[in-house]
C-alpha cells in the first residue's frame, strides 16, 4: 500500500511540474504545517453529522508555479493525521487561486482531487477472551477545498501561513476538516 501512494504522489508531482512549466511559472516554493484534522461522525438525534474525533494533523507541500498566471498556483500537498488507532494518510494536488496579493499578505482558494488512506486499530475480545487487535483500511479519493493566508516575514521569501481545508469524500461521515498552520518559502 505504502508503495502505491508513493507511486501515486510522484505521478502528482510530475504531471504539476510539467503543467506548470506550460505556463507562467514565476516562483517555487514549499511548506510545512502543523494542525488538526476534525473527522464527521453521524448525529444519531438529530440525522446528518457533527465533528467527532480531533486528530493531530503534519504536513507539506510543494508550490510547483503558476499556470496561466502566477494567481494560479499548483500545490501538491501530503498530510498525515493520527490519534487513538486513527490513521489518515492524504496525498492531494490543488489548484490555489490567489484572489487577494498585498505588500504583507496574499489570501487564496482553491480545489483539487485528493486520495484518502484511512486506517482504524481497535482492540476486540479474541477468542480466548483477552483483547485482539482489528484493523480496517479504507482508501477513497475526495475534492479538497482549501482556503488560506500568507503573511510574509521580513524581505526574504518567508511566510507564515494559515489554512483551512475541507476533505469532501463520497460518504458524509468520511469527510474531515483540517486547520493548520505553518511556513513556506518561495525561491524566485
Amino acid at each position: 500500500m505504502l508503495s502505491s501512494l508513493k507511486g501515486w504522489v510522484a505521478a502528482v508531482v510530475v504531471t504539476g511540474l510539467s503543467l506548470a512549466m506550460t505556463g507562467e511559472a514565476r516562483a517555487v516554493g514549499f511548506g510545512v504545517k502543523g494542525g488538526v484534522g476534525l473527522l464527521q461522525k453521524e448525529d444519531l438525534y438529530f440525522g446528518g453529522t457533527t465533528s467527532g474525533k480531533a486528530l493531530w494533523m503534519v504536513g507539506g507541500y510543494l508550490d510547483i508555479g503558476g499556470i496561466a498566471s502566477s494567481r494560479v498556483r499548483i500545490t501538491p500537498s501530503f498530510e498525515y493525521s493520527a490519534r487513538s488507532g486513527t490513521k489518515i494518510t492524504s496525498g492531494s494536488i490543488e489548484g490555489r487561486f490567489q484572489f487577494y496579493r498585498g505588500p504583507k499578505a496574499v489570501v487564496y482558494a482553491g480545489m483539487g482531487p485528493g486520495i484518502n488512506v484511512k486506517q482504524v486499530v481497535t482492540q476486540v475480545a479474541g477468542p480466548g477472551g483477552g483483547p485482539v487487535s482489528q484493523t480496517q483500511r479504507k482508501t477513497q479519493g475526495s475534492l479538497n477545498v482549501p482556503f488560506g493566508v500568507e503573511w510574509k516575514l521580513g524581505k526574504g521569501g518567508w511566510r507564515w501561513t494559515f489554512e483551512m481545508k475541507m476533505a469532501i469524500a463520497d460518504n458524509q461521515v468520511d469527510s474531515a476538516y483540517r486547520i493548520g498552520t505553518g511556513f513556506a518559502f518561495t525561491v524566485k
